[in-house]
């Protein structure tokens, strides 16, 4: 029986031998590790519209100083600039005529018979720069029994948009490239979402 206590009593020691081996210990002097922190977000800005290209030019260098990439976007608008009334063409020219002569029996004024393009012949009534005037100058010729047509004249400008990323923990630069599109009256800052590196 003492001999069968002593084997145990060895066994149980080496367990408890084997455990403090496989048992992890903190190194000392060392607190719990941390996470590599990843770095502050882009904010992301676009300016614009410029309509002219030394405008684009003089902020792109104005951005550049404050060390901002920016790259240049180019667009076209397309704007209204005029609403036409007009009658349908004539079969030629003479008829054209006599129907702008019995027009102005009628009080109708500032007839033009156009001389070519795909409406040679037609009678314009007017080209007007507010929609509503010539809406109402249409109301007038059908109120007359004419079939009169409508027609939105466009003009295509090109725009420059200019698009801005600055690193989130740079306040500093931020402050500072708000204050630089001040001196740009004609155009907006605006942030915009970041657009991902592909």
């Amino acid at each position: 029986t003492g001999t069968k206590h002593m084997e145990a009593s060895v066994q149980k020691e080496h367990r408890k031998k084997s455990l403090r081996r496989v048992t992890p210990r903190p190194a000392t002097g060392q607190g719990p590790q941390k996470m590599p922190s990843k770095s502050a977000a882009a904010v992301c800005f676009h300016l614009g519209p410029c309509t002219r290209a030394p405008l684009a030019e003089r902020a792109i260098a104005a951005a550049n100083k404050l060390a901002v990439k920016v790259v240049r976007r180019k667009a076209s608008r397309r704007t209204p600039k005029g609403y036409w009334v007009y009658l349908a063409p004539s079969k030629s020219y003479k008829a054209a005529k006599r129907k702008v002569a019995e027009l102005k029996k009628k009080g109708l004024t500032d007839l033009f018979i156009m001389g070519n393009g795909k409406r040679k012949n037609a009678i314009s009534l007017g080209l007007f720069k507010n929609k509503e005037v010539a809406e109402d100058r249409l109301k007038q010729v059908k109120s007359m029994g004419l079939k009169g047509g409508f027609e939105t004249q466009y003009q295509v400008s090109e725009q420059s948009w200019l698009d801005m990323s600055v690193a989130g923990n740079k306040t500093a630069t931020v402050a500072a490239l708000t204050e630089m599109a001040d001196g740009f009256p004609k155009a907006n800052l605006t942030q915009r979402k970041c657009q991902l590196a592909r």
